[in-house]
């Protein structure tokens, strides 16, 4: 069940914009486009490069679990990250827009996730976060942004990773045991639940026609869909452990894998790509990175080809357009495809009100 209320002062400090917002991709400084001295044969196989964050959107006082990037169905500029935010539920981030925070109430403790199911009705959203011993899953009203809860998953042990793509919800157990359900939202129950041979997952991520799941090695198995439920973990990234795993769909068959490496780089499942970091010219003193989340598809402005959120170990959520951070890999894939997009056509709709802001979410404002 969700409430908006009215915008309280001592709220607003909560999470702000910070800034206006910059026409094109900030610049990324010019001494982060020579390769960081090799100190090995590894180092010199794996150049360093930078991306400037595009976007603070400011912190929370409370500690946060998870988060997932939401597609509006109709206009790009109305999504939001998601982030668990514990008892203080789940805060609803616009991207790229003027609309003011909400919060979902209830306690929210683990790993967020959302998906489109694609059942005629091109707007559906099957958000799925974790709570205690179960997944609470909501779908969203386009027109109102209202989120609505159509049921509960039992989830023993805990949950340690979770993704979703369609009707089918991934999760990795308090131990790291992979199971793959699949969702009726009609009336939010799995209609079938499945577990699979992985153990020791961290992290997973959903792009494309695929499930990724990450090992506690820094291996990576793939999931297709319920039919095929024997993968195997394999190398994906190299040399150097990676701690979370996110996924970009450049196309209804590929899919950008992404990880983060214990020294905050961005690491791309493409050979030779350069290792990349938050650019330091914005980041001296700063946290060190706590999560990952990838939106594929336009999200507006400068992340009409994709964003990737970024919430540092200081509870401070921050923006990276996909467009600046592909630069600095080197690909030449500029474009990620929405899941939406995927799916069907959108449909047309009014533009969604704006959404009031809870009296309190987080405790205090952060530095």
């Amino acid at each position: 069940m969700t409430r908006s209320l009215l915008l309280a002062a001592a709220t607003a400090a909560l999470l702000s914009a910070c800034g206006d917002r910059e026409a094109e991709v900030p610049p990324v400084p010019e001494e982060a486009a020579a390769p960081a001295p090799a100190e090995s044969e590894s180092a010199r196989e794996a150049p360093q490069a930078e991306v400037a964050v595009s976007d603070v959107l400011g912190s929370f006082g409370g500690e946060t679990y998870g988060m997932a990037v939401w597609a509006h169905p109709t206009l790009s500029f109305e999504g939001a990250v998601l982030v668990a935010n514990g008892d203080a539920g789940l805060a609803v981030v616009p991207i790229d827009s003027d609309v003011a925070m909400s919060t979902v109430e209830g306690t929210f403790d683990g790993p967020v996730a959302v998906s489109y199911p694609d059942d005629g009705d091109p707007s559906n959203t099957l958000v799925a976060a974790a709570s205690g011993e179960e997944i609470v899953l909501l779908d969203i009203d386009p027109d109102t942004r209202a989120f609505n809860e159509v049921g509960r998953l039992p989830a023993p042990d805990g949950t340690r990773a979770l993704c979703a793509r369609g009707d089918l919800l991934l999760r990795a157990d308090g131990g790291g045991r992979v199971s793959l359900s699949r969702i009726e939202i009609g009336d939010g129950r799995a209609v079938r639940t499945e577990e699979t041979p992985l153990r020791f997952a961290t992290s997973c991520a959903a792009a494309a026609s695929s499930f990724f799941v990450l090992s506690e090695e820094g291996l990576v198995a793939t999931l297709d869909d319920m039919g095929d439920l024997d993968a195997t973990y394999e190398e994906a990234f190299g040399e150097g452990r990676v701690t979370d795993l996110v996924a970009l769909s450049a196309d209804e068959d590929e899919a950008l894998l992404i990880a983060l490496d214990e020294q905050d780089r961005f690491r791309l499942a493409q050979a030779n790509a350069p290792l990349v970091s938050l650019a330091s010219a914005q980041e001296r003193g700063r946290a060190g990175i706590g999560a990952l989340a990838a939106g594929s598809g336009n999200y507006g402005s400068i992340y009409r080809d994709g964003v990737l959120a970024v919430l540092d170990q200081g509870q401070t959520l921050k923006l990276v357009p996909w467009v600046g951070l592909s630069r600095s890999f080197g690909v030449g894939q500029s474009e990620t495809v929405g899941p939406r997009t995927l799916n069907a056509e959108a449909v047309s709709g009014p533009a969604a009100p704006q959404i009031e802001l809870p009296s309190s979410v987080g405790g205090a404002p952060g530095e």
